[in-house]
C-alpha cells in the first residue's frame, strides 16, 4: 500500500476515534486500566532514569537529521521511516500528538519488546495482553500543542522529533479476547463484570524487566515517567 494512502487512512481513522483506538487487526475485548502504585513507580523510576540530554544525543545521531515543523509534507519527510500499526506484538493508540512512524531500528525494538512481553505473560499463565504504544514521531508543532495541553513531561527539545523514540503505557494493557486460554496461574485476579484480569502491577513489572534487559544490552535508553504513566524509550542504534 502506498505511503500517501497509509497517511490518509491514519488521518481519517483518527477523526473517528474520539476516546480510544480499537485496532481492526486484533480481536480485543477491552483494556486493563489501573492506577499505578506510587511505591512501585518510585522503584522503577530509580532504575530507568536516562536523562533527556542523553536520549537526545542518541536521537540526533540515529534519527531524522531535521525535525518536521508541521504535519504538512510529512509523506515526503518520512519516506525513509517505517510506518507502524497494530500487530500481534503491540497495539498503537490514538496518537493525538504524534504520527505513526519510527526508524527501522526503533520499530524493531518496540516489536521485540512487544513479543517478549506477550510471550512472558503467556508463559507465566497470566493471560494474553499487548503493550500499548502511546506516542511516536512528533512534529515541532505537535510538541508545542502537547506542552500547551499541560503535559509536564513534554520538553522543547523532544527526542520524539527524530523518530527514534516511543512511549509505552504501563497504566493500560490490551486484554485479548482469548486471554482466558492463557490464564493458568493468576493469583488474586481482578474480576469485573465477569471478566477476569491479571494483576496489572505484575504486568508492569514484566514490561520493566524487559526494557531493563534491553537497556543493559545497550539497545536503548529509557525513562520511567510517573506523570504520564509511560516508559519513554529511545533506540541506541
Amino acid at each position: 500500500m502506498k505511503r500517501s494512502v497509509l497517511l490518509s487512512i491514519f488521518v481519517f481513522h483518527l477523526s473517528l476515534c474520539a476516546a480510544q483506538f480499537v485496532p481492526d487487526s486484533l480481536c480485543t475485548v477491552d483494556t486493563l486500566h489501573w492506577e499505578p502504585n506510587p511505591d512501585m513507580q518510585a522503584r522503577h523510576a530509580a532504575v530507568l532514569n536516562d536523562r533527556n540530554a542523553v536520549q537526545l544525543e542518541a536521537a540526533k545521531r540515529f534519527g531524522l537529521r531535521t525535525p518536521l515543523e508541521t504535519r504538512e509534507g510529512a509523506e515526503a519527510a518520512t519516506a525513509g521511516l517505517t510506518f507502524i500499526e497494530s500487530c500481534d506484538a503491540y497495539t498503537v493508540d490514538s496518537l493525538e500528538y504524534s504520527i505513526p512512524f519510527l526508524t527501522a531500528a526503533a520499530e524493531a525494538l518496540v516489536k521485540d519488546i512487544g513479543v517478549s512481553f506477550r510471550d512472558s505473560v503467556r508463559a507465566a499463565g497470566l493471560g494474553d495482553y499487548r503493550i500499548i504504544v502511546t506516542s511516536v514521531l512528533r512534529t515541532v508543532e505537535d510538541v508545542a500543542r502537547l506542552r500547551a495541553s499541560g503535559n509536564r513531561n513534554a520538553v522543547p527539545n523532544s527526542t520524539h522529533c527524530f523518530a527514534t523514540t516511543f512511549d509505552l503505557s504501563y497504566e493500560r494493557f490490551y486484554r485479548m479476547a482469548n486471554a482466558d486460554e492463557w490464564m493458568t496461574a493468576v493469583r488474586d485476579p481482578h474480576d469485573v463484570a465477569g471478566i477476569v484480569y491479571a494483576d496489572p502491577e505484575t504486568l508492569t513489572n514484566i514490561l520493566v524487566a524487559i526494557v531493563t534487559r534491553l537497556r543493559a544490552e545497550r539497545r536503548c535508553f529509557a525513562i520511567f515517567e510517573r506523570g504520564e504513566n509511560c516508559i519513554h524509550i529511545t533506540v541506541r542504534r
